[in-house]
């Protein structure tokens, strides 16, 4: 929110899970007349509500969740007895949150139509923007930040639901040997066809993301039984043995996979991490092209994150 803090639109962001409001810019709490304390927090229909009836406008998290395109609403704020405009957008950086931008009803349209483009303009700069801070530059897969985040939704939506989830740590085999053989250029080709792979082997609920270099991680969501990582798992080791053809040459390709468990092993991100770290290099060890899962024997002297 910090990138909308400045603008003269007033801008909430509000969870489409609950409804509760996250941030606000300084339009947003001039335009409201309440200070921040009592913005953030508040659920978004104890602010605005259908101006035929008090209930909670639920009307907006179901239009976000149903429609990707701008709604507007006009709804009713009982604190300062006003009408507003609500225009609503998706934040295409979280699909866990909405934009809403607000205006008084009794305005004239040009403003309003203002608003809507002046703001649709500020999101898709920002979605530039953080696609490129949050995607590896060459396979387009989400980076290290964007996995953690990733990470730490996991977690939270686990608590909530219940559900497991597996971390997959992945190292490419002698990736080395590719670049030394066939260069550099080849070598970065081959990683785009990996991340391509692993990323169509995993289903749509699943994060595959590249870390850096031949190293890449997976979060496989909503895991009720070992056996349902496994059967993922060794799809994804199928998927990569299979060969490679760039231009004239045809690479083969195997990769060591480490795995953790939420809840099993730990419920700490970092911890998680380190843990399917130290189960890639067990797979190493073994002799590559194959999966282990993190148990409290793995050699700790091997890792070295």
């Amino acid at each position: 929110m910090d990138y909308y803090h400045n603008i003269p639109i007033p801008v909430i962001e509000v969870s489409i899970a609950d409804g509760k409001i996250l941030q606000v810019n300084q339009a947003a709490i001039d335009y409201l007349g309440l200070p921040e304390p009592d913005i953030i927090g508040q659920s978004n229909h104890t602010l605005f509500h259908s101006p035929t009836s008090l209930e909670s406008s639920c009307l907006i998290c179901n239009h976000m969740l149903n429609k990707s395109t701008v709604q507007s609403l006009k709804l009713y704020n009982e604190l300062n007895d006003t009408l507003y405009l609500v225009n609503i957008f998706e934040n295409k950086n979280n699909p866990h949150t909405m934009f809403q931008t607000i205006i008084t009803y009794a305005d004239n349209m040009a403003p309003i139509v203002n608003n809507k483009a002046y703001i649709l303009n500020i999101l898709k700069e920002r979605e530039a923007y953080y696609y490129k801070a949050h995607h590896h530059p060459l396979t387009h897969l989400p980076n290290r930040e964007l996995f953690v985040d990733r990470l730490m939704q996991s977690i939270h939506n686990s608590q909530r639901n219940k559900f497991g989830f597996s971390l997959l740590y992945i190292d490419i085999d002698n990736f080395k040997n590719v670049n030394d053989s066939f260069g550099h250029t080849i070598g970065d080709k081959v990683l785009i066809e990996i991340g391509s792979r692993l990323n169509n082997a995993t289903r749509k609920i699943d994060t595959v993301a590249h870390l850096h270099g031949d190293e890449f991680a997976i979060i496989m969501e909503k895991i009720k039984h070992t056996y349902d990582t496994q059967i993922l798992v060794e799809k994804i080791l199928n998927v990569i043995q299979l060969p490679i053809h760039i231009d004239s040459h045809t690479i083969h390709s195997s990769i060591s996979v480490g795995i953790s468990q939420y809840p099993h092993d730990s419920s700490d991100p970092h911890t998680l991490f380190k843990y399917a770290d130290l189960a890639m290099y067990e797979s190493k060890i073994k002799g590559n092209n194959t999966f282990t899962y993190y148990n409290k024997t793995s050699n700790i002297n091997n890792y070295t994150s």
